[in-house]
């Protein structure tokens, strides 16, 4: 929902696909190589955008603010976020603000132009305070009867739900007959299954977000309440009096929400089960601070699903197993409140999408290309094949781009029972190596070269190139203390088994194994290196072409570090 050259914007062409551009014309369409002019409407031109960022949360992408009066503030090159006030003095430290001496924050305003935003203060008679509400869109938001809803996972028309025909179609309707087929201009009653009629619902939301279109809660015992006609949140109780403040919750004496109980039966929430296929049929990510449990990935970019606890996992880019949410900010306790294990999805069968997981569990399969909608895991990939209902059937047309979009555990033998092999699949594939100041707990190794993992406690690791127990940050620079800070232990990555990736760690647990280099994607460890050998289902066959490069990639020191990054780098160019 956003473009990355300058000028350019995202625009819908129908329910399937939106393409960048700097300008659109509903009547053009492309061919080949150039825009032709039609007499037909091609292009539906409705700017398409991520919706617009809650307080705190950064707002570099959206630029623009879902709670009234707040603006998306810089903070420096590296940080936007969305508050109400902005002080260039000001330093959240923990769980409040802190003036200091120094310029924190740059404090520009950015902000686009919602020429469509159907909350502007302009095109609705709504109160100014609730004026940029996300919920006064909802209406516009949801499908109507007959239209895709597999994005939206909503309907406008009263009565109607969102239901599943198959894995590319869902569509609004007031009932679902999973005989019916829609013939020209009328339903036809058939004598095969032409509808799933699984309703597709909108994820439940964290609380303090807008439940409008959920109307269900994802935390235990919330409920989703009512403020006015712009606007109802999730909560676990609700105050006709009560106002959010800077500050937090203040009571006044007029009545500010409505608190009618919006929350729906969750008869789709029953089933966690049905929940994943679901969210995973509508390959949907979650957003930072809503949760993943069932999407397993983040949308946002180096964020990842930690589970707080079996009721409950969010998308942060970090990790802390004593933090507690309270009050609009982290607050520290003494208590473990996180179990922070990183969810992931599983690894894709032959045949299915791996457009998420981009990991195959089968040994020597990888994820292939088809095209922007398409992506499957197999052996191989041929461009001029077409799967039929006979099987692959060789055609003179280019149907697969078969560019491999595999992470660096898609050749690890996932049908491996040992608990050894496991353990190094996930580990090799959890995350990139941390940047120095970041933590370090859960990738065990550092991204700049030279750096290396150290404990600081129980709570926190850290990426640096060096470590003095006694040294303590505050604010900008190190300062040296008399009591010991750091435990200073460096914290590793374990050595991989044979068959698993030893991109990571560098070295192989087997004392008669090495590193062995296949190609730019994969590096793995074995006890010899056969160039012309491919990994099928049976084991090893010897083939007549070069397969492996067989470069030995043991390698110590920072020369480790160094080589290790710019093996990363290169993996995510391609």
């Amino acid at each position: 929902m956003c473009c990355s050259e300058p000028g350019a914007k995202c625009y819908k062409k129908n329910d399937h696909w939106s393409s960048c551009n700097q300008t659109c014309d509903p009547f053009s369409l492309w061919e080949v190589d150039r825009w032709v002019v039609t007499n037909e409407t091609v292009w539906d031109c409705e700017e398409v955008r991520p919706p617009c960022s809650q307080a705190g949360e950064s707002c570099a992408l959206t630029q623009c603010c879902s709670e009234p009066g707040a603006s998306c503030y810089k903070k420096n090159d590296y940080w936007f976020a969305c508050n109400l006030t902005c002080d260039p003095n000001s330093m959240w430290m923990e769980d409040r603000w802190v003036k200091t001496n120094e310029t924190v924050w740059d404090c520009g305003v950015i902000a686009i132009e919602s020429t469509d935003n159907a909350t502007d203060a302009a095109d609705t008679d709504a109160p100014a305070d609730s004026a940029s509400s996300s919920d006064a869109s909802t209406a516009s938001a949801c499908s109507q009867n007959g239209e895709s809803c597999a994005q939206t996972m909503c309907c406008s028309e009263p009565g109607a739900k969102c239901y599943k025909k198959n894995d590319h179609w869902s569509s609004c309707n007031q009932t679902c007959d999973p005989f019916s087929l829609w013939e020209v201009d009328r339903w036809v009653v058939t004598n095969e299954t032409v509808w799933d009629c699984e309703e597709v619902r909108p994820p439940c939301t964290p609380n303090g977000a807008s439940c409008a279109l959920s109307q269900c809660c994802s935390e235990p015992g919330a409920k989703c309440y009512k403020k006015n006609d712009y606007w109802s949140s999730c909560n676990q109780t609700c105050n006709p009096d009560y106002l959010w403040m800077e500050t937090g919750w203040v009571k006044t004496n007029e009545t500010v929400w409505d608190c009618e109980d919006l929350t729906v039966s969750p008869v789709e929430s029953a089933d966690p089960i049905a929940d994943a296929e679901a969210e995973d049929q509508n390959n949907t990510c979650s957003q930072n601070g809503a949760s993943c449990a069932f999407s397993q990935c983040c949308a946002e970019p180096g964020s990842k699903c930690y589970k707080k606890n079996d009721y409950w996992s969010s998308c942060n880019q970090t990790c802390n197993p004593y933090y507690m949410w309270k009050d609009g900010g982290w607050v520290e306790t003494n208590e473990t409140v996180w179990d922070c294990e990183e969810i992931r999805p599983p690894c894709t069968p032959n045949g299915e999408s791996c457009a998420l997981s981009k990991c195959c569990s089968e040994p020597g399969a990888k994820c292939y290309k088809k095209n922007d909608h398409w992506s499957s895991c197999n052996q191989t990939c041929n461009p001029n094949y077409l799967w039929m209902e006979t099987g692959w059937v060789k055609t003179n047309e280019t149907v697969w781009d078969c560019e491999v979009i595999t992470i660096d555990s898609t050749d690890v033998s996932t049908a491996s029972d040992t608990t050894d092999s496991a353990s190094s699949s996930d580990a090799s594939t959890s995350s990139v190596c941390s940047p120095n100041g970041e933590s370090c707990a859960l990738t065990k190794c550092c991204a700049e070269a030279g750096s290396k993992c150290y404990k600081k406690n129980g709570n926190w690791s850290s990426c640096n190139q060096s470590c003095d127990p006694n040294s303590m940050w505050q604010v900008d620079r190190w300062v040296t203390t008399d009591e010991a800070v750091w435990d200073c232990e460096e914290i590793s990555l374990p050595c991989s088994p044979n068959g698993a990736s030893c991109a990571l760690s560098q070295c192989c647990s087997d004392p008669d194994s090495k590193c062995y280099k296949k190609n730019d994607h994969w590096i793995a460890c074995n006890q010899t290196c056969d160039p012309n050998s491919m990994w099928t289902e049976g084991g090893w066959v010897v083939t007549n072409e070069t397969v492996w490069d067989c470069g030995e990639h043991i390698i110590d020191g920072s020369e480790a570090s160094q080589n290790l990054w710019d093996w990363l780098l290169n993996l995510f160019r391609r």
